[in-house]
């Protein structure tokens, strides 16, 4: 007998299994595959392919009938254009069904849920065959409009008849999933299908930080809430806001961004993934390395509100020691060597080891652990503070005279440097 399981990858896994239960080695099939596969269903399709082939089915009829929308996708850094699946009371009853007699294998990927399932596999389908059905017509949708440079609209009317969903790059596409997903909200009169995109925030608990996850709605960013309420209230708050899958959205960035927070030494429960504890070194790692390649892919990273509201200051501290020469007998100072300085940084009473400094050198954005207490500082006075300590140091500590004493101690030189 054929099988088939869909994959949280977008593909699926054929096999072959015997009387006695032998499965025969496995291939994958996209989604363009399994509609071809479809077309000629072999007589020995078992329980999992029979229920595929039938959403494949009920994709084909509602691409004929027109349940299709037109919708733009931030993800991965890139801009997707897909057609989305319009539902209305059939398409639902009957995806209801085929997910009834799905065999329980056939939801292994999405935890023996059969719903999910089938709710993950029918739109990949509806676009697929919407997408194959204007390429075999050579239509172009786009081309119409074009007239010179190609706008963001042309580019996306373009890449819903493209082999392929990914856009080419365009400042425009914001703007426009914007207008578009007003637009769907009207035109559908429900609420916006826009994903649910996966966001890191780091916050202060006690003297410890955490790393938690939130979801942020697409088309509003400022529209989040924490994953926790997904396990502690269920996905009723989040349906009351968006009428996409918040569970679904979750799991694929999450599995997306695991190898590069494992790379780090993060992980999350796999059962209930929610937020992760970071000791002081891990938090340093975090935001010197983690955090520019997340925020690469377009995974938004969130820091604690006190840290950004009000930076702590850095200071520059002077240490000018005697060098013991420079008095004649006349009692009159000379101008030349009077002192040793020695220039430090510090936090409020704290001064900055050598370390300390050359992790704020490194990092990307300005923080640093002292006395107990994380601190942000202004990345502008970082770098004034680590170019002045530079010069100070290049130019030598020693063989201060009377004039470069009174200029230090009198603060003219941090003056001049703007600290």
């Amino acid at each position: 007998m054929l099988e088939l399981v869909w994959q949280q990858d977008a593909t699926a896994s054929v096999f072959t299994r015997d009387p006695g239960g032998t499965v025969s080695a496995t291939r994958n099939l996209d989604a363009r595959g399994l509609i071809r596969l479809a077309e000629t269903a072999p007589a020995d399709a078992g329980g999992t392919a029979a229920a595929i082939f039938a959403v494949v089915e009920l994709a084909q009829r509602s691409v004929t009938e027109g349940l299709v929308h037109p919708y733009l996708e931030h993800d991965g850094g890139s801009w997707h254009a897909f057609w989305g699946a319009t539902l209305d009371e059939s398409v639902q009853t009957t995806l209801g069904e085929i997910a009834a007699a799905l065999p329980e294998a056939a939801a292994a990927e999405f935890g023996g849920d059969r719903d999910a399932t089938v709710a993950d596999l029918y739109p990949v389908l509806v676009d697929q065959v919407a997408r194959d059905r204007l390429q075999s017509g050579g239509v172009r949708l786009g081309a119409a409009l074009r007239n010179g440079r190609p706008t963001a609209l042309e580019l996306f009317l373009d890449g819903l008849s493209a082999p392929e969903p990914e856009l080419p790059r365009h400042a425009g596409y914001a703007a426009l999933n914007r207008r578009l997903s007003r637009w769907l909200d009207d035109g559908l009169g429900r609420r916006s299908s826009a994903p649910w995109k996966l966001g890191l925030h780091l916050d202060e608990h006690g003297t410890g930080l955490v790393l938690q996850l939130w979801l942020h709605a697409e088309d509003d960013p400022t529209l989040a809430l924490p994953a926790s309420l997904l396990h502690e209230e269920g996905d009723e708050v989040f349906s009351f806001l968006r009428a996409s899958d918040p569970r679904r959205d979750l799991a694929r960035q999450l599995t997306e961004i695991e190898p590069l927070l494992a790379e780090h030494g993060i992980s999350f429960d796999g059962a209930e993934p929610a937020e992760a504890e970071l000791d002081a070194d891990e938090v340093q790692l975090f935001l010197r390395e983690a955090m520019p390649l997340l925020e690469a892919r377009g995974v938004p990273v969130l820091l604690p509100g006190a840290w950004l509201g009000s930076p702590s200051r850095l200071r520059v501290n002077l240490t000018a020691t005697s060098s013991g020469v420079g008095v004649r007998s006349s009692g009159l100072l000379s101008t030349a060597a009077l002192a040793t300085f020695d220039w430090r940084l510090s936090v409020g009473d704290v001064i900055l080891s050598e370390q300390e400094l050359a992790d704020l050198a490194a990092a990307k954005e300005p923080f640093v652990r002292v006395g107990g207490r994380w601190h942000a500082l202004r990345r502008s006075d970082v770098e004034k503070a680590l170019r002045f300590l530079e010069r100070r140091r290049s130019t030598g500590v020693s063989g201060a005279g009377i004039v470069e004493l009174v200029r230090a101690v009198s603060g003219i030189e941090t003056d001049e440097a703007g600290l």
